[in-house]
């Protein structure tokens, strides 16, 4: 959505100056920055290219006002970009905004470099799986399981993370993934159950399986753009965390009684 001033032809310079701010806002939103960080990151490079800036945060569009020094003013919305959680997208942006304000390239320069930023390689699927298993093996470890329940911890990681991977390639809604997710790692999870005397410490293999499932990061961005006074982000993100922690439990509870295991065993 654009809103310029009527009856004055805009600047195509500042036209596109607030198309790129707005769609840097929404794309730093949806891989997991917070919002201070993003308002922050804003105000540098509009300050440096001599605009006055004022950015609005919502929980599905960022909206940005650019204001140039004659008074000319111009409006752009963009959607937030639902990207997975990537700290070095966020740190390549946060960058790019910091040699805007040093003074080392435009802003126009800065608006044709990102979408090259943002096809820059992720980590492959695999060391990503690889990954996550060796930190949720190791979680099963710091809350005291044995070598045997890390290698379950391990294996329902690989299986649950693995059809996250896919399911999210399917573009299944988020809910239905994760308690899919949280079924399936779940009950591989039980393997201590199952197999009974395998391992001494089968309730820390069963309990931290999921773990990787836990929205850790919508959770402390909640709290900090609470605390910066981003509220409806702040609400929208912790509704959404406390939403995937529910589907969690339904998935693991439905893995309960799938496998016949009470509460009481654990």
């Amino acid at each position: 959505m654009e809103r310029r001033n009527l009856g004055c032809a805009v600047s195509p310079v500042l036209r596109d100056a607030c198309v790129f701010l707005a769609k840097y806002a929404s794309v730093m939103l949806g891989c997991g920055a917070t919002c201070s960080r993003i308002q922050r990151n804003i105000d540098r490079m509009a300050l440096a290219a001599g605009y006055r800036v004022e950015l609005t945060i919502l929980p599905a569009h960022c909206f940005v006002t650019l204001t140039d020094a004659e008074g000319m003013s111009y409006s752009h919305s963009y959607t937030i970009e639902h990207l997975p959680n990537d700290y070095a997208l966020n740190t390549r942006l946060s960058h790019l905004s910091w040699r805007v304000a040093d003074g080392k390239i435009t802003i126009d320069e800065a608006a044709e470099e990102f979408p090259r930023l943002l096809r820059c390689q992720r980590y492959h699927d695999w060391v990503t799986l690889l990954l996550v298993t060796a930190a949720n093996a190791s979680f099963c470890r710091i809350f005291g399981g044995d070598r045997v329940a890390m290698c379950i911890v391990a294996l329902a990681t690989m299986v649950g993370f693995s059809l996250k991977l896919l399911l999210t390639r399917a573009r299944v809604n988020y809910m239905i993934m994760t308690m899919a997710c949280a079924f399936t790692a779940a009950v591989a999870g039980t393997a201590g159950y199952v197999f009974d005397g395998i391992t001494s410490t089968p309730e820390v293999a069963l309990a931290t399986s999921v773990l990787f499932l836990i929205p850790g990061i919508p959770y402390i961005n909640s709290v900090n753009d609470l605390l910066t006074d981003h509220y409806l982000c702040g609400f929208s993100r912790f509704i959404k965390a406390t939403i995937i922690t529910a589907c969690i439990t339904v998935g693991l509870t439905a893995a309960f009684f799938l496998m016949k295991i009470s509460f009481t065993d654990l």
